[in-house]
């Protein structure tokens, strides 16, 4: 009885090494095909990533290709357009179109510059107070026909050399967001060196204020 009791032991024992040879072959086996199947994985949405990246790369140049060329016809139209005004220096002229341009969807900023770099008209009132714009419109003075490049915040800037009796260039910008014209708002009037017509609207404001508040000052009197 304790032979057959000892050979039974050993057997249940026997058994389970093998059991537990079995499950840890088991493990192992789970283990490699988890690990390869998550590196397939990783190497899948890798691709699936880049491939995503690739095709918003080539929107983002095609979006800008279109945007650029729209921004650069619009620069000739209005060089077109402006240069008689140039050419008799009516500069209140090119300021009034200036603004109106201002209203389409994509247009940034405008500046007319003499060849020296001198502002002529602005769509920015500080470049109007200095009268100069600074070395970053090199670029657009050296034009000898009409130029783009990228600027900042996916902003496409056109320079467009205007020439005849008087010489000049456009200096634009166009981007992808709608400007603060085409949102609704009417940009105000960029003053004009020697121009007094323009008043400044905090002035104005403060000048309403007053007047509104002499009658009470002479009801109380």
């Amino acid at each position: 009885m304790s032979s057959q009791r000892a050979a039974s032991l050993r057997r249940l024992m026997w058994e389970v090494l093998i059991l537990a040879l079995i499950g840890l072959v088991g493990w192992g086996a789970w283990t490699w095909n988890e690990g390869r199947w998550r590196s397939r994985l990783d190497e899948r949405s890798a691709e699936i990533e880049a491939q995503k990246q690739r095709q918003i790369s080539e929107l983002r140049a095609e979006l800008a290709g279109a945007l650029g060329s729209e921004a650069q016809a619009v620069g000739r139209a209005f060089a077109a357009a402006i240069r008689p005004a140039i050419d008799r220096g009516e500069v209140e002229a090119v300021d009034r179109a200036v603004v109106e341009l201002l209203f389409l969807p994509h247009l940034s900023f405008v500046h007319v510059l003499e060849p020296t770099g001198r502002v002529l008209v602005s769509s920015d009132r500080k470049l109007i107070a200095t009268g100069r714009i600074g070395t970053e419109a090199s670029w657009a003075l050296a034009a000898a026909e009409p130029i783009r490049r990228s600027g900042p915040d996916e902003t496409v800037e056109v320079a467009v050399p205007i020439t005849g009796s008087a010489q000049a260039v456009l200096w634009l910008g166009y981007r992808r967001a709608a400007s603060g014209a085409a949102g609704g708002s009417v940009p105000s009037r960029p003053p004009v060196a020697g121009d007094t017509s323009v008043e400044d609207p905090a002035a104005a404001e403060a000048s309403s204020a007053a007047t509104a508040e002499e009658p009470e000052a002479g009801a109380g009197a």
